[in-house]
């Protein structure tokens, strides 16, 4: 089985880019196209030309400019799946939800979010919530915790430009700071930058993994499980979106938890002690959450579906 993929460029590369190559290594994506990069015509030409079997779309609402550019795409006679791994329905960026709404055309619509299959659901439309996936080849397990840094490590934005997103974010990370529990560093993102990123979780003991946007989990915890490090997690969380078991594969707190309860939690952390639950979560990273694995997963759901 072969697949196209369209995705966005500035999709995170753990996620986007160097994942997409994995599965291109292990021959399961034939095209993966970084749209709003691409021009609409020459996308449409590549995927008219491929001989995959089906063709996802990585967080269509972020290139939904582009469906109005491009003849029908059913013409093209493939399996057609829209992955919105966005959180759409209760994000107060209403891009997502509104392009959910008007997106009638995939043939399937797997979400990152419970709430937003069930909205699908509600649609009349076939769709189920799915795990994202991360790149184990460019984000690898370094060595045992007890060698590495005795602290947390937090890469990612803080969207001080967008005040109503991310205040539990900025408020827990400020707190750590404060106690000199966490280092938090500024990577831009990209494909040039990703390797700095996968060699600092290799070599932290714990990542932290604030609150996302939404109720699910992020990919900064795939990052920091596919490099072997302890996941401390404080995260709004459906049941259905709970990949990462709490006490199992990452240690949890409630979202709510005071600066002075988390500061006093990540001061007193052994992080040797929690080697075992570091491995637990590397193996079921490289077991399953990989894109080689979801992508046919993702199409055989829309196989399952009957056509109108």
């Amino acid at each position: 089985m072969k697949i196209d993929v369209l995705y966005h460029w500035h999709e995170p590369p753990s996620f986007g880019a160097l994942a997409l190559a994995d599965a291109r290594a292990l021959g399961v994506v034939n095209h993966a196209i970084p749209m709003t990069m691409s021009p609409a015509e020459q996308v449409y030409d590549a995927l008219k030309k491929s001989d995959a079997c089906a063709i996802v779309f990585v967080s269509p609402a972020q290139y939904s400019e582009f469906f109005t550019q491009v003849p029908d795409l059913r013409a093209l006679g493939k399996p057609l799946v829209s992955f919105a791994t966005e959180w759409c329905y209760g994000n107060p960026i209403t891009a997502y939800r509104n392009f959910q709404d008007s997106a009638a055309f995939f043939d399937f619509y797997a979400c990152g979010q419970e709430c937003d299959a069930l909205a699908m659901r509600r649609l009349g439309r076939p769709s189920a919530v799915s795990s994202g996936w991360v790149s184990t080849m460019a984000f690898r397990p370094g060595p045992p915790l007890h060698e590495r840094k005795q602290k947390l490590a937090f890469v990612g934005d803080t969207t001080e430009y967008r005040p109503g997103i991310y205040a539990p974010r900025r408020r827990m990370l400020a707190a750590l700071q404060a106690r000199g529990l966490i280092d938090v560093i500024q990577i831009p993102k990209g494909i040039p930058t990703a390797h700095q990123v996968a060699c600092l979780y290799a070599n932290y003991a714990g990542v932290f993994c604030p609150a996302s946007n939404g109720r699910a989990q992020g990919i900064r915890l795939y990052e920091a499980a596919a490099s072997g490090a302890l996941i401390i997690e404080a995260q709004p969380m459906e049941p259905q979106n709970e990949y990462f078991k709490a006490g199992r594969h990452r240690l949890a707190l409630d979202p709510d938890i005071s600066d002075s309860d988390l500061c006093d939690f990540v001061a007193a952390l052994d992080f040797a002690r929690h080697q075992d639950m570091a491995i637990r979560a590397t193996e079921l990273v490289q077991q399953h959450f990989t894109a080689a694995a979801i992508l046919p997963q993702l199409v055989a759901a829309a196989d399952k579906t009957p056509t109108a």
